[in-house]
């Protein structure tokens, strides 16, 4: 909580309220009285409209290439060694970001103002007796060094879900999908020692851990059935000898 405070007191960037229905989490308008889905037709209370936040990605991309030092320190890459030429030591080594960097791809040297993006998300109760809860999402810079990436001045926090239920990826991400299209196209200008420089943005991958990881892709969590993302088999129910239960699945029947 510490952090988001300290982010938010420090935010330049402009936020944007997304109301949606908290029945079918359709769109709404601030102003509805009902959700418009018509099968779905819920009475919505206009005091407790749910919504999540947007901080536009745009305008935090500009503001961070625009800093002093960081076409420079993101063009290092180019430039690092490997201990083993064959070992996968970044995310360079592998093979999307390999296949991106070849001569001439948007993230090799041709394109030095290019960059990738990794997505993470994940909730965070906001009290241990509460079932209100808060789902960030975060853009990282792969380009920066790994030490680099994670810090929170060069995080980039596109928004902010927060309510007993948990998010609706299909509406949470969409403004975000709209925003990485056109950056992936036209890319974003900004100014660096006083000429016009465009940037390009990929977002190539994403990390969340297993339950986070089912609600982004909306399918079933991992101990429920059909939960392999692999192939069809349903999984059986196996009971451990502590007690418990885990989702098998037979090599013998794929």
């Amino acid at each position: 909580m510490y952090t988001f405070k300290r982010f938010f007191t420090d935010l330049q960037s402009p936020m944007k309220k997304h109301y949606y229905c908290s029945t079918c989490f359709g769109d709404i308008n601030f102003d509805a009285d009902v959700c418009p889905n018509e099968n779905c037709q819920h009475q919505l209370n206009q005091k407790k409209k749910s919504y999540f936040i947007e901080i536009p990605v745009k305008h935090q991309i500009k503001t961070f290439m625009e800093k002093e030092g960081t076409v420079e320190i993101l063009n290092q890459r180019f430039k690092r060694k490997k201990k083993n030429i064959l070992g996968i030591e970044d995310i360079y080594d592998g093979k999307l970001y390999s296949d991106l960097s070849k001569l001439g791809g948007p993230l090799s040297a041709k394109y030095p103002n290019n960059i990738s993006l990794t997505w993470n998300t994940d909730g965070i109760p906001i009290f241990k007796s509460s079932k209100v809860s808060i789902w960030p999402l975060y853009l990282t810079i792969n380009e920066l060094p790994i030490k680099q990436r994670m810090q929170t001045e060069n995080m980039i926090l596109y928004g902010l879900w927060f309510g007993e239920s948990k998010p609706f990826m299909g509406g949470f991400t969409k403004p975000l999908v709209n925003t990485l299209k056109d950056i992936e196209t036209n890319g974003i200008d900004f100014d660096y020692n006083g000429q016009t420089h465009n940037s390009k943005c990929f977002l190539i991958c994403g990390t969340a851990d297993l339950p986070a990881k089912s609600i982004v892709m909306n399918c079933n969590q991992f101990n429920g059935q059909y939960s392999c993302l692999r192939c069809m088999h349903s999984g059986e129910t196996y009971r451990t000898s502590k007690g418990g239960t885990v989702r098998t699945f037979s090599l013998q029947q794929l």
